[in-house]
């Protein structure tokens, strides 16, 4: 319904699949544009607004537990992109001229700052689906906020679904 694929044994590869095949799509637009000869800085804003707001759409959801070769995929219409409109320069050097982080970092940057809006605002609808905040009088390196139930695997930890799991919704 709001263009989240999942597929029956809660992988990410069907949904990961239709962002790249749209991206795609899109890439080719950019193409078209270079040929007519579009600043390389509007080809970057092209780039930004349309391929990469395409890939990072529900990233929050599936960033944290997506496979090494999903990872991969999106990389991969990442490199495209640079690629079209710096033509000459090498890969590394295209993203520094464009002002570009790479996806995986740009996504985990947008995952982030959701979870810090859901935490420090508590009207927010997700709020109260947060675990129960943790009282620990010891001196840590790192602080934990939240409460962690023990997990067999660390892909079910990283998964979106384990809140809804422990809760017993599913």
């Amino acid at each position: 319904m709001l263009g989240v694929t999942i597929n029956s044994s809660l992988t990410w590869n069907d949904h990961i699949e239709d962002l790249v095949k749209k991206a795609f799509r899109k890439l080719y637009f950019l193409v078209q544009l270079k040929c007519a000869q579009i600043p390389p800085k509007d080809l970057v804003a092209y780039y930004c607004a349309c391929i990469r707001s395409t890939l990072d759409y529900a990233c929050p959801l599936f960033h944290l537990a997506l496979p090494k070769h999903l990872q991969l995929d999106l990389e991969r219409v990442q490199k495209k992109g640079p690629i079209t409109y710096f033509s000459q320069v090498p890969y590394c050097e295209a993203f520094k001229l464009a002002q570009i982080e790479a996806i995986r970092d740009h996504q985990h940057h947008l995952t982030k700052k959701l979870f810090h809006s859901v935490v420090n605002d508590p009207s927010n609808k997700l709020h109260a689906s947060l675990p129960t905040r943790c009282n620990v009088r010891h001196n840590f390196r790192r602080e934990r906020r939240f409460a962690q139930p023990l997990f067999r695997t660390k892909r079910f930890a990283d998964s979106f679904f384990k809140q809804v799991r422990l809760r017993g919704n599913v």
